[in-house]
């Protein structure tokens, strides 16, 4: 659903990424900043996983809303080794961000930025969780995803 999630191209890492990062500095300065996970340039000797990216954004959105908080707290009691898990990807994704992102009552806008997902090790894993036909109707209106990519990825072809 292009309303809730909109992918940003660059013709280098760098440009995309300072789009995104001013971004980031509107939405932070007006309180909107769900979350923002931005992967290093250099990646050569690094294995860049997207396992904890979930938990990342559900951790950072919590700190934006107290209703999101209890709302993974309680998962969290039920599933305790569901934030580092990455055989469930897809479960992980729907109960620690979906589900606790219906219960943000925020008037407004909130941005999830996920900068260079094509830099990482699984990026697909997270792409194929976030556009799956259950999951974006479960995403609430005022949230959007926003993901950056540098133009000559192997994933935009």
């Amino acid at each position: 659903d292009e309303r809730l999630v909109s992918v940003l191209v660059g013709n280098s890492c760098e440009e995309a990424s300072l789009i995104a990062h001013k971004l980031c500095e509107r939405f932070y300065s007006r309180k909107r900043l769900g979350s923002a996970v931005f992967f290093p340039h250099a990646t050569e000797d690094t294995d860049l996983s997207c396992k904890h990216i979930v938990s990342t954004i559900a951790r950072e959105v919590a700190a934006l809303h107290p209703a999101f908080a209890e709302a993974i707290a309680d998962v969290l009691a039920s599933s305790p080794g569901l934030a580092c898990s990455s055989d469930h990807f897809d479960r992980q994704f729907e109960d620690l961000l979906v589900h606790p992102l219906q219960s943000l009552t925020m008037v407004g806008p909130v941005l999830i930025v996920i900068d260079g997902l094509d830099r990482c090790s699984d990026p697909l894993r997270f792409e194929e969780a976030l556009g799956a036909s259950h999951i974006l109707g479960k995403i609430p209106r005022n949230v959007r995803f926003l993901m950056t990519y540098n133009s000559e990825s192997q994933l935009l072809n």
